[in-house]
């Protein structure tokens, strides 16, 4: 009884950490400059083919 309390104790732990990391994500990608975000895509569009055959 006692530890699965513990359990689900960490467990709300976790979720919120989990939360918290992807808000902070979700802010990073909000405030990103558009020219970073070109870059990316062209960086994702010129190694994208090869990457999804090489891991898909």
């Amino acid at each position: 009884m006692e530890v699965e309390h513990l359990n689900v104790l960490e467990f709300e732990v976790t979720v919120s950490m989990m939360d918290r990391k992807t808000k902070l994500a979700n802010q990073t990608k909000v405030d990103w400059s558009e020219n970073e975000r070109n870059r990316s895509r062209s960086v994702l569009e010129r190694f994208g083919s090869r990457v999804s055959k090489k891991f898909f």
